[in-house]
Order: structure tokens, then C-alpha cells, then sequence
């Protein structure tokens, strides 16, 4: 992994990229990792009252006669399970920003090391009985001889990092169904047809409700109507590099703008 400490330690070279102390704080800051864990422990701790409470769902697309639905967890995938900062360290170093085909050919390496806490977690969910589900914004773009390779790439990461039991079914990229967009809403209310979903997992609010391309007091506002979900079935991952966020600066950077 490309480590930010030699951005650092670089004293001579400026670095112009808005990501350099966002970065370092992911690959290098103890209180990153304990955050990470925390989120997953408290979760864990969650699990068993989750599953056995049939009238729970942690989702606003739940509809009615959920009930008797088997339980199941939607993740994100990008800085919710995988890491991808030795991604983002690489554009520091060559000051560059995001990029479409750089960040395809890192998916394509399969490379992403795991979001500390959650293999520990997702292996003792499905010890449970309980479904994974991987939400992404990781794209479905077709090529000569594979209809879907991310879907493929990333199912072998998830794999790579320890979780046990991935099933590619339940990767779900943005375009590998026509109406499944950026907006995660659609990927969510199909899982909720034959689960119920009993937690929700991301590093952006739309990881969670639809409709939150708003300003930051209305994200704001979001986030105090749902008080009763944080830390009992939605939990948020903390990614200071990217997000949603970004869009409703009074000058957003231009780097990184692109919600994985």
C-alpha cells in the first residue's frame, strides 16, 4: 500500500491536492481504525435483537408484510467494506484528482484492503442466518468479451479481504439493471421484496434515504428527522475525502466529486 507518510516526509515537493490530510488521517490515524471498530462492535452488539424483533426494518422503502421476510444487511461497498485510500494516496503523490479510468483500473486489481471491524462482523452476521447485500456505486460498464467485470472484481476483493460466503448475486453495481442509477433507492426497495432489512451501512447519506442531493442545512435537517436509526440500525462510516457532501460547498473542490 502506498503509504501518505512519504507524502509527508516530502518536504521539498508541494502538494495542491485536497486530499493529502484526508488521506493520511485514513491510512495512518488510530483514531480512524477505533472508529471503524466502534461502528462495527456496536452493530454486532445490535445483531441478535435485530433478527429476532420481526416488526423491525431499518428501511424507509420497507413495505408492508415485511414481517415474515428473512433478515438481511445492505453495505455500501467503497469506504464502508473496502479501503481505497492506497487509491487516493496514489493521486496525492502524482497530484492528480479522480479520474474514471484510474479509478476502473485500481477495481481491476482487486487490491482494496478490508474497512477495520468489518469482516469480524459481516462473518458473524451470516453465522446468524443473515443475508449480505452490497449496494455500490462501482459501475456496470460492458466490455468486448464481460457484460459486468466490476461486478466480478469486486466480489473477488470481498473475497480477497476474508468475508466469508460473498455471493456475486448480492453485488449490486449502478447500471447492471436499467432502472438501478446513482440514486440507491431502487437497489434498496429490491432487496426490501424479499428481506427484511435489518441494518444499513455507508460513508454517504444516500447510503441510506433517497433524495439527499440538497443544501447542507436540508442534509442537516435529514440526518436530526432520522435520530432514532444512528447507532441502532444505520451506521455511518466516516470518509472525509469524498461524498455527497462535496456538492453542497459554496465551492466544491473539484477532486474526487464522483460518489463511489
Amino acid at each position: 500500500m502506498l503509504s501518505m507518510m512519504a507524502c509527508v516526509k516530502q518536504q521539498e515537493k508541494e502538494f495542491s491536492n485536497n486530499n493529502l490530510y484526508s488521506t493520511l488521517w485514513m491510512q495512518s490515524a488510530a483514531e480512524y481504525k477505533a472508529n471503524s471498530i466502534q461502528v462495527y462492535q456496536a452493530a454486532a452488539a445490535n445483531l441478535a435483537d435485530l433478527i429476532s424483533n420481526k416488526n423491525h426494518t431499518a428501511l424507509t422503502e420497507q413495505k408492508d408484510g415485511y414481517q415474515e421476510l428473512p433478515p438481511a444487511i445492505i453495505l455500501d461497498v467503497d469506504e464502508t467494506v473496502l479501503d481505497n485510500s492506497a487509491y487516493e494516496a496514489k493521486l496525492v503523490m502524482e497530484n492528480k484528482s479522480y479520474a474514471r479510468d484510474t479509478w476502473n483500473h485500481w477495481i481491476s486489481l482487486k487490491q482494496a484492503g478490508a474497512i477495520p471491524g468489518v469482516v469480524n462482523f459481516l462473518n458473524k452476521a451470516q453465522q446468524l442466518g443473515v443475508t449480505i447485500f452490497y449496494v455500490t456505486n462501482r459501475r456496470c460498464t460492458p466490455q468486448e468479451d464481460q457484460p459486468c467485470p466490476q461486478d466480478r472484481q469486486t466480489f473477488e476483493n470481498l473475497q480477497n479481504v476474508g468475508i466469508n460466503n460473498v455471493s456475486i448475486d448480492n453485488v449490486m453495481l449502478r447500471d447492471e439493471q436499467e432502472e438501478w442509477t446513482g440514486d440507491k433507492t431502487s437497489r434498496r426497495t429490491y432487496v426490501a421484496e424479499k428481506c427484511r432489512v435489518i441494518m444499513l451501512f455507508g460513508d454517504n447519506l444516500g447510503d441510506f434515504i433517497a433524495d439527499t442531493v440538497k443544501t447542507s442545512k436540508e442534509r442537516m435537517d435529514l440526518i436530526n428527522q432520522h435520530l432514532e436509526n444512528w447507532g441502532n440500525s444505520w451506521f455511518m462510516l466516516a470518509n472525509p475525502s469524498y461524498g455527497g457532501w462535496q456538492s453542497v460547498l459554496e465551492k466544491p473542490v473539484e477532486s474526487n466529486l464522483e460518489t463511489y
